[in-house]
């Protein structure tokens, strides 16, 4: 490991995954995976012992999400930055990452390159939200928030339920 190379956390809860990833990122001359973590519990603690500069967070993890173990990372580690790299698709996930401090997300559709590119890029202090998308995700957020308004009691707890995607059942 060189002083220059980006240290990279995992937490990921697919073995697999987390293989296929690290063997990516160690093989770039500029990245190291320091570790990896499979539960919210276990990246908090292992952020802290390892000093990641970035994390590459799942959404979704066995208990809890990508934006409950972004919050306690960037607590004990205000430094470390965040890229969410999961399957999960929802303007709700993408508010809840970006709540939590990220700097990416990233659908697990995109090509290898592109995470490589988002680690750099994230760790050289940029983000890869667009002014428009977080306006068009608070839009949408407010525009919730309003509709929800308008409901009775009653009619909220009958068609508000989110399911297991973040998003709003009928």
């Amino acid at each position: 490991m060189t002083e220059s190379q980006i240290r990279v956390l995992i937490v990921e809860d697919h073995q697999v995954v987390t293989d296929g990833l690290s063997a990516l990122l160690n093989d770039q001359p500029d990245m190291i995976v320091v570790g990896s973590a499979a539960s919210v519990m276990d990246s908090i603690s292992r952020a802290q012992d390892l000093k990641p500069d970035v994390a590459v967070v799942d959404f979704r993890l066995t208990d809890g999400t990508g934006a409950d173990a972004g919050v306690g990372i960037r607590q004990v580690r205000p430094d470390t930055k965040l890229i969410f790299l999961t399957r999960e698709d929802s303007d709700a996930a993408r508010f809840a990452a970006i709540e939590a401090g990220a700097s990416a997300f990233i659908h697990k559709s995109q090509a290898a390159a592109e995470v490589v590119h988002a680690i750099r890029t994230v760790a050289a202090g940029g983000t890869l939200f667009t002014p428009r998308t977080i306006a068009t995700l608070l839009n949408r957020r407010r525009e919730m928030d309003s509709q929800l308004e308008s409901l009775t009691p009653r009619e909220k707890g009958r068609c508000c339920a989110p399911d297991g995607r973040g998003h709003l059942q009928p």
